[in-house]
């Protein structure tokens, strides 16, 4: 065999690490086993997450930054529904659910989105009203906004992310 038809016959066959190889992840499911959507733990891990945070979004609410006329509050509790959707919607495993934790995601980032959005036109108006005074008032409201986006986008970012991916398509039952 010459040079060029060895090249040619390795460069045909796949690599070790071509995802068409056995076991990769595009690999057929052995007849008789657990399907690999069932292995997954991360749904149940996104769920106690969006317990957890269910809870400190009630906190805050609650506890921590109670509003004169409530509708912070209000809006608190459409970002606990929201997140309480998105925690059952990904251990349901199903299409339906699929759809119910996507929108719940979609909720809880739209919420952050109108926060920092707020939190940001405070602190300019703190800036541009009150001078020296508002400065540091305003530096208040921009590190608020800093948290908000830990508290309220961070979470719901990344499982929003891991839902869309093909393996929360395929966990969720949705090809």
């Amino acid at each position: 065999m010459s040079a060029k038809k060895r090249r040619a016959a390795r460069a045909a066959a796949p690599a070790a690490s071509d995802s068409r190889t056995p076991g990769g992840p595009d690999a057929p499911e052995p007849t008789g086993s657990i399907p690999r959507s069932q292995l997954d733990r991360r749904p149940l891990i996104y769920a106690v997450f969006d317990v957890v945070f269910a809870s400190i979004y009630l906190v805050i609410a609650r506890k921590l930054v109670p509003s004169a006329n409530g509708h912070f509050e209000l809006a608190s509790w459409l970002a606990v529904a929201g997140v309480t959707a998105a925690g059952a919607g990904t251990v349901m495993r199903r299409p339906s659910g699929w759809w119910m934790a996507v929108a719940g995601c979609v909720t809880v980032l739209g919420f952050c989105v109108v926060l920092i959005s707020l939190l940001l036109m405070s602190a300019a108006f703190l800036r541009g009203v009150y001078g020296a005074l508002g400065k540091g008032a305003s530096m208040a409201c921009l590190m608020s906004a800093a948290i908000a986006v830990e508290v309220y986008g961070i979470l719901p970012a990344f499982q929003l992310k891991y839902l869309l991916s093909a393996d929360g398509r395929r966990t969720a039952g949705r090809r």
